[in-house]
């Protein structure tokens, strides 16, 4: 299902996904600018994908989130990281990020499953004195921008991947691939 607003800010608690969901601060893009989508309780995914357009103005902040098929972030305004996020074991199973992503506390990706790994995908910059954790199992890990370029993070940990992508990274501490 869909939860949209006209551009109005959108605060989710914790919840679990019973469908593919997508929530959008833009009503589907009647306003682009959107608005700021806040979530501060644990998603459980249902093994459901999870679509997030803040627009282009909006930003979004992120909690815990498990058991998703796929998530799909989009926030002009940016993206706040604050909580892990793993994917379940399904086919084509993915995490992508279209905008700048700040850390908020350490972070770990985790797309690694028995059976099904999933990419993991950054289109713009990464930023935040905290840690950063990308396991994507026999899957991709791209990260398209500057990590830590603005504010370096405290580290950087791509534990498995088939192929890594990445530009400029820059840590106070370690860098591990």
């Amino acid at each position: 299902g869909a939860i949209r607003t006209s551009g109005d800010q959108m605060d989710i608690g914790a919840a679990t996904l019973a469908a593919a969901t997508t929530l959008d601060t833009t009503n589907n893009g009647g306003t682009a600018a959107g608005a700021a989508l806040n979530i501060t309780g644990a998603i459980t995914g249902g093994n459901q994908d999870l679509t997030i357009n803040a627009g282009t103005s909006g930003a979004a902040s992120l909690t815990t989130m498990t058991a998703l098929d796929d998530l799909a972030v989009t926030a002009g305004g940016g993206i706040t990281l604050n909580g892990n996020i793993t994917t379940a074991d399904i086919s084509g199973n993915s995490v992508t990020f279209s905008s700048a992503v700040s850390l908020g506390a350490g972070i770990t990706i985790d797309t690694d499953n028995t059976t099904n790994d999933g990419t993991i995908s950054f289109s713009s910059t990464i930023n935040g004195a905290q840690a950063l954790a990308l396991d994507a199992g026999t899957s991709t890990v791209t990260v398209s921008d500057a990590i830590g370029g603005g504010t370096a993070l405290t580290s950087f940990t791509v534990t498995n991947a088939s192929q890594i992508d990445l530009a400029n990274v820059a840590t106070s501490g370690a860098i591990s691939l």
